[in-house]
């Protein structure tokens, strides 16, 4: 994981390279992650409906648009 106090770009290249070492993994196995990924998701919403339960709270931060686009 990229330092929390790194530029957006490194983050967002994270996520890019998280996504195509997934991507090699068979559609038919389960994945599973698991992290800290320091993402503040806020209270569900519309746009993130089958990717997190009731439970958010606080706003939504950078890192928690990033982390939910990648689930989503």
């Amino acid at each position: 994981m990229t330092p929390t106090n790194s530029p957006a770009e490194s983050e967002d290249d994270y996520y890019h390279q998280f996504e195509a070492v997934l991507s090699t993994v068979p559609h038919h196995y389960m994945k599973l992650v698991i992290g800290d990924f320091n993402a503040q998701i806020g209270p569900k919403k519309d746009d993130c409906k089958d990717v997190i339960g009731n439970e958010g709270f606080c706003t939504r931060s950078d890192n928690g648009d990033r982390l939910l686009n990648f689930c989503g």
